[in-house]
């Protein structure tokens, strides 16, 4: 499903590579601005995967021909 609306987006000519990381607020659904960012010094674990796009079936693959240098990063705070 992700993979499928990053698809659309990629297609759409929504997707850029950047150097400024998106804050996405998960409980309000939208992205946040800088000035909207609380720093913390909270210390906690994390999780940090990066995957080639094309292990992720057909569509993957299909980004991959077109950006052959994609890949997808998950970062996490919550246990798998």
């Amino acid at each position: 499903m992700v993979l499928r609306k990053f698809g659309e987006f990629l297609h759409k000519g929504m997707v850029f590579r950047g150097d400024r990381p998106v804050f996405w607020s998960v409980s309000e659904q939208r992205v946040l601005g800088e000035d909207e960012m609380v720093p913390t010094h909270e210390v906690s674990d994390c999780s940090v995967l990066k995957l080639p796009v094309s292990r992720f079936g057909k569509k993957g693959k299909s980004i991959q021909e077109m950006y052959p240098d994609a890949k997808v990063l998950v970062f996490s705070t919550d246990p798998w």
